[in-house]
């Protein structure tokens, strides 16, 4: 019997609805990007990587840009300036090891499917279930309200 590609996919090698598979993956990505959309006063884009480079993008030119005129001499403003700069890169930082994280978990996913095939799906699930359980224990949302709150 001949095997058909669908994107990938082959029939008989464990998927035989992918039609369902893909609903299911869009719904997981819509609830994704539903619930985990801000950290702090950050936007993340998790769902979709051009966003993010957006972002990465806009904050790096402006922390270039502050840099540059704190560098040229605008004294009047060079202490707004460098706490506005700091600001930018460690945004900027935050976004870049969200990228190291998508291709980490691109290069592990792909490791794992190859070798444990649908199974590889067992590992994300578990660090999600870490994840819930260690928001239950030191809830994250709790000390951003604190922090807003203070200010």
């Amino acid at each position: 019997m001949a095997s058909r590609a669908l994107g990938g996919l082959r029939n008989g090698t464990g998927l035989h609805y992918p039609k369902i598979a893909l609903t299911f993956l869009a719904i997981a990505m819509g609830i994704q990007t539903a619930t985990i959309t801000r950290i702090g006063a950050l936007t993340v884009h998790t769902t979709f990587v051009t966003g993010m480079i957006n972002k990465f993008s806009q904050l790096a030119s402006q922390a270039l840009f502050d840099s540059y005129d704190i560098a040229i001499g605008k004294k009047t403003l060079a202490t707004e300036l460098r706490l506005h700069c700091r600001d930018k890169v460690r945004k900027a930082s935050f976004i870049s090891s969200i990228w190291c994280a998508y291709v980490a978990g691109a290069v592990a996913g792909t490791g794992l499917q190859s070798t444990w095939e649908m199974r590889s799906l067992f590992v994300p699930v578990a660090l999600l279930c870490i994840a819930i359980i260690a928001d239950q224990v030191h809830p994250l949302a709790v000390e951003e309200e604190k922090d807003q709150f203070e200010r």
